[in-house]
């Protein structure tokens, strides 16, 4: 429901949806764990992939614990609006997404990788706290929207480690339709804890600008145009190895 992406995306769970009053319809969802033996297999746990039983595993090389990042007890509800006052058509919602974590009780954990000093991540991780707002509103072709996403989680929606910082994600974007032809554009930033070696250490950024348009020639044929710059930063961090304490490749 949330971001139809992401570490909750593919869990078995159970879905209320209502019916929609005045423009406003609601919805919520429970998970037990983010386990399903069909979108989620793997062959070992990882942060990317938690999904097997609770059995101590670790990441091959690293040291760090893999089971400690697989959420249980997710719980989610959003409301939603859609309607038009004048003018106006206007869309909007707000969403939250909350859960537990299975607990690492073993020892301290300091990743294995070299060059990583003060690292503050330790085998523990926190559940998912995170909201979501977005509104657009179109007037005479024109659209205008944002959204916000932030919280206590990382990457696409995972479970996050116990010191990490907290992730912050917005967009902003306009849209303009007259006829068979569409221009747009949207400038993205999200800030998360990015590496998990690196807690305590540093943080990535990610920045992205893209523009596009389409022009419907008749029906069944359209011909289109797209452009789109991004970057990634985290110190510390090599984006070409994906390893930790490395001061190459960390754009």
């Amino acid at each position: 429901m949330l971001t139809l992406q992401g570490a909750e995306y593919g869990s078995h769970k159970i879905v209320y949806l209502s019916p929609q009053f005045a423009g406003v319809d609601f919805g919520a969802n429970v998970a037990p764990s983010n386990g399903n033996g069909i979108e989620f297999r793997c062959a070992n746990a990882s942060p990317s992939c938690p999904s097997l039983s609770s059995s101590g595993q670790t990441s091959a090389g690293g040291g760090i614990p893999t089971d400690s990042f697989r959420f249980r007890n997710e719980i989610q509800a959003g409301v939603r609006y859609q309607g038009v006052v004048g003018p106006a058509s206007i869309y909007a919602f707000g969403d939250y997404i909350g859960s537990g974590v299975v607990n690492y009780t073993g020892p301290a954990i300091t990743p294995a990788e070299p060059g990583v000093p003060g690292t503050k991540y330790n085998g523990q991780t926190k559940g998912i706290s995170a909201g979501f707002v977005a509104a657009d509103v179109t007037i005479s072709g024109v659209t205008v929207g944002a959204p916000w996403q932030g919280g206590q989680y990382n990457a696409v929606m995972a479970t996050s480690p116990k010191e990490a910082v907290g992730a912050n994600a917005y967009l902003i974007g306009i849209q303009y339709v007259t006829g068979p032809f569409m221009v747009g554009a949207a400038y993205y930033g999200f800030d998360s804890q990015g590496a998990v070696a690196l807690t305590g250490v540093s943080q990535r950024r990610e920045n992205a600008f893209g523009a596009g348009g389409q022009w419907q020639i008749t029906p069944g044929l359209q011909a289109y145009w797209e452009y789109i710059y991004g970057t990634r930063h985290q110190g510390d961090f090599n984006f070409v190895t994906q390893t930790a304490g490395s001061k190459a490749f960390n754009n």
